[in-house]
């Protein structure tokens, strides 16, 4: 079985969408929740599931990541899902686990991505630069924020009169809908 941990720092409506696709199956499974946020309403949902839930401190992991290494290879992890996860994940990490590392994106990168780039203030820069379209990213993580190889994108055109709350309904649909079946097919 591939154990996946699920990386979330806040509401985690990804995290507990990707947790339901693979729920009872034998082949993959979501195993862990990792966060760095200790009052994130992400962990309400996992309290009472079979899932290891652990608090990162961001600054101790950021320092080179041996205790966050150290914790994946304690929970026997295979690979890592990101969803709304928002510190960076150490190279020491990333170089142990070469294409393992997804995360998810709610533009069409390489466009708006970057540190800081996340949630709403990425919809909002795409209806500020007036873009045509926009939609998700699913991409392997490196050591830069959104920067790794591309797995897929979901596209969908921003219509005249779209606001915030429009966009962030799609990118949800998106997400929903491709994340799962992206991390499936490439674990």
């Amino acid at each position: 079985m591939i154990r996946i941990a699920v990386f979330a720092s806040g509401r985690g409506s990804n995290a507990i969408h990707l947790y339901q696709y693979f729920k009872g199956r034998e082949d993959k499974q979501i195993v862990a929740l990792y966060t760095d946020n200790p009052q994130a309403p992400v962990l309400a949902y996992f309290a009472d599931k079979e899932v290891k839930v652990r608090v990162i401190d961001r600054n101790r992991n950021s320092a080179g990541g041996e205790p966050l290494l150290e914790l994946l290879h304690l929970d026997r992890i295979d690979a890592l899902a990101l969803a709304g996860y928002l510190s960076l994940i150490p190279s020491l990490v990333v170089n142990a686990y070469p294409d393992k590392i997804i995360n998810v994106h709610p533009s069409l990168l390489p466009k708006f991505g970057g540190k800081g780039m996340y949630g709403d203030k990425v919809h909002l820069a795409v209806l500020a630069h007036g873009e045509r379209e926009s939609g998700i990213t699913l991409h392997f993580v490196n050591e830069k924020y959104d920067d790794g190889d591309i797995i897929a994108q979901r596209k969908f055109p921003v219509e005249p009169g779209e606001t915030l709350g429009s966009i962030q309904s799609k990118i949800a649909l998106a997400e929903r809908e491709l994340y799962p079946m992206v991390l499936d097919m490439v674990l």
